[in-house]
């Protein structure tokens, strides 16, 4: 038997009812496994079915976990649900997909087989099929249907579910000959001062910083001109907003993945995700003349987004705000930095992996003198995503991409020790060490006020020669202090 995993994305809508947008095939079961899984019905369908194999298809990007602290992809014949600490409790981990499939069949008569396929892979290997065999495919496949046509083509899905039962979605309207309709009819919905209508692009794009594009509309001669402004590839649909359905002030959306089988296309649900949007959501968002929602809004309503520079946005130094210090103690923009600029930094040689970095405080603040360095290489990129604020006590603020390196202090038993941590580790009361420039020496201060944002704007990546360190200025105030910044790249943080 042949099955495939799906996921279907889906809100609540104010009247309790559910909303589909689309479904997905290649996704990622980025979560510990053993916290969701339907695991009774999953058992009881393979013992009913008689399945004596199980073949399992998928990508290292189908089942990697993110963002855990430690991942245990267990060998056969280990039972996930049997570890346990020496004092009996549950041991801290999490299991990926594949790790449960393994196990499942590890204390069976059940054979198990995968295949791993690169993570662009976009066709599978064939494996024979039989009556006592479940071949499970997770990764994605350009010869099946229901990959190829309704989970890569919206237009296609949407025009299925419509014909099906138009209340399972939001209300759409799409211009084409063979697949448009127009279920929006000429009572607009009501979300208040929030957007209540948006544009979404055919295929799901890759860089979801401008899509879905969010406006309030007023009339239905806006929506009128909304819809013949449209691109070729462009729909229109209502935005399903329930301030009732809120977790933690963010706006909630769910996943349902799903195992569809056999000849006849059965389902059998294997768990539902509750997830929420990017950010909070706020009272009063901002418009452009156009009735647009700012971007900077967006993530309050967006469950997800990509830079369209994601691969490289991770290695930033600095943006166009970004202040330094020359040897004549003049600012200069980090915009503005070329090839062969001296700048001033700190003694501090924080080369390697800023991670594994660290020194005695009390060390650090009597031996740490000014010293200068030289720019070897910069960068501009586009960048699209988070931004934190730190203000400290006297006054001073600090902002960076959220894996920014900030030098901080650990206090363990009263031994204080400077060390690198993202700027997304901090907490209000944390110390930091920052730089005085007017008595020449590193002092430590605490963080008073933490701030988020989403911001597009121009970023770089700084390369320094000697040492992974520079010195950032204050973005309020004078220009007296500074901040350590390392400008580590991607692969060093990983």
């Amino acid at each position: 038997m042949r099955a495939v995993l799906t996921g279907t994305d889906f809100v609540k809508d104010t009247d309790g009812s559910y909303k589909i947008f689309e479904i997905n095939t290649n996704i990622g079961l980025q979560c510990d496994v053993t916290r969701y899984v339907n695991d009774t019905d999953f058992k009881e369908f393979i013992s009913s079915n008689g399945f004596t194999e199980i073949h399992l298809i998928y990508t290292k990007n189908n089942t990697q976990i993110l963002g855990d602290s430690e991942t245990i992809d267990l060998e056969p014949n280990v039972n996930f649900h049997n570890n346990l600490n020496e004092d009996g409790s549950p041991a801290e981990y999490t299991i990926n997909f594949d790790a449960y499939v393994r196990t499942l069949c590890s204390g069976s008569s059940i054979t198990y087989t995968e295949s791993k396929l690169e993570d662009n892979s976009v066709t599978i290997p064939f494996v024979e099929d039989s009556e006592t065999k479940l071949i499970l495919r997770i990764s994605y496949d350009t010869t099946a249907l229901i990959d190829d046509t309704y989970a890569k083509d919206n237009w296609e899905f949407l025009k299925l579910m419509n014909d099906t039962n138009p209340t399972l979605i939001p209300k759409t309207y799409i211009n084409d000959t063979e697949l448009g309709f127009d279920s929006i009819g000429t009572t607009l919905r009501d979300n208040g001062n929030h957007p209540n209508y948006c544009i979404k692009k055919r295929i799901t794009p890759a860089d979801n910083n401008i899509y879905p594009i969010l406006y309030k509309i007023s009339t239905l001669e806006d929506l009128t001109t909304l819809k013949n402004g449209l691109a070729i590839d462009e729909y229109v649909q209502e935005y399903i907003l329930n301030l009732e359905d809120v977790w933690e002030n963010k706006l909630s959306h769910y996943r349902s993945v799903d195992m569809i089988y056999g000849s006849e296309l059965d389902s059998l649900n294997l768990w539902i995700m509750h997830n929420t949007n990017i950010s909070d959501i706020q009272s009063d968002p901002i418009y452009d003349e156009n009735n647009k929602v700012v971007i900077s809004d967006t993530p309050m309503y967006k469950n997800k987004y990509n830079s369209k520079n994601k691969d490289i946005a991770v290695k930033l130094s600095a943006d166009d705000t970004t202040k330094v210090l020359n040897v004549n103690d003049e600012v200069i923009f980090a915009k503005d930095l070329v090839v062969g600029d001296i700048v001033k930094t700190t003694s501090i040689s924080a080369e390697g992996e800023p991670l594994q970095w660290s020194s005695s405080l009390d060390t650090l603040l009597l031996n740490t003198t000014e010293s200068t360095t030289t720019l070897t290489g910069k960068q501009t990129i586009e960048y699209f995503g988070p931004i934190v604020y730190l203000e400290l006590e006297n006054g001073l603020l600090f902002s960076d991409v959220p894996h920014a390196m900030l030098m901080g202090v650990n206090n363990v038993e009263e031994v204080e020790t400077a060390v690198f941590k993202p700027y997304i580790n901090f907490n209000i009361g944390d110390s930091v060490v920052i730089w005085d420039n007017q008595m020449n020496k590193l002092i430590k201060t605490t963080i008073s006020n933490i701030e988020y944002s989403f911001d597009s704007l121009n970023a770089y990546v700084l390369d320094f020669e000697t040492f992974d360190t520079f010195l950032t200025l204050s973005e309020s105030g004078d220009n007296r202090y500074g901040i350590i910044t390392h400008n580590y790249d991607y692969d060093c943080y990983m």
